[in-house]
């Protein structure tokens, strides 16, 4: 996906809601920019807002500016949004770790997260405690792919299976048991392992 050229101006500004969104879990209001950047009106806030919209890195919602993340990810990176056990389930962290870039080797598109995997229950999968799994947000997966579900609010990181009429998400270590997945859900599919090596 290519990106539009942007202005230094909008680059910051982009980067600052980028920031904000990151943090927060939002992007800034229009009066928030104003005090950021030093804008005296509104209106000069909303020109560069509406600068970025033609470009394709925003869009509005009823809730006020959304990022389009895909194009900003190219620019600034996917989020680390936390880390996920591949032991016992526990409670994933929510927070901001750092960014992968799309020189990183992962595919630039809506919709991705990263996780750092922590355990051994999928080594013999070749997912190993550290390693960073992307993730493809989506609510369903085939039968055998590696998940990213979350049970009870707790996320793990398995390979989603089937027994008779009921899924379970399965281990890949012996040490370890498969857990049915009840009234849990799949938050998305593993795309890609990396592994920070030395």
């Amino acid at each position: 996906m290519e990106t539009t050229p942007l202005t230094p101006t909008q680059r910051r500004i982009l980067s600052y809601l980028f920031e904000h969104w990151r943090s927060q879990g939002r992007p800034p209001s229009l009066r928030q920019v104003c005090q950021r950047f030093g804008f005296k009106a509104v209106g000069s806030a909303q020109d560069h807002i509406a600068a970025l919209q033609r470009k394709g890195y925003l869009r509005a919602t009823r809730r006020g500016i959304q990022l389009i993340q895909a194009k900003v990810w190219q620019l600034f990176g996917i989020p680390i949004i936390g880390s996920v056990p591949a032991g016992a389930p526990r409670l994933a962290d929510a927070e901001f770790l750092g960014t992968l870039t799309p020189e990183d080797f992962y595919p630039v598109e809506s919709g991705l997260f990263a996780l750092k995997v922590q355990g051994d229950s999928m080594k013999d999968a070749g997912i190993l405690s550290g390693d960073l799994v992307i993730v493809r947000e989506q609510p369903t997966a085939d039968l055998g792919e590696i998940v990213v579900a979350l049970i009870h609010d707790e996320a793990t990181v398995k390979r989603l299976i089937k027994r008779g009429s009921k899924f379970y998400l399965e281990p890949a270590n012996p040490d370890y048991t498969s857990a049915p997945l009840n009234g849990g859900k799949v938050l998305g599919k593993v795309i890609q392992v990396l592994r920070k090596l030395g």
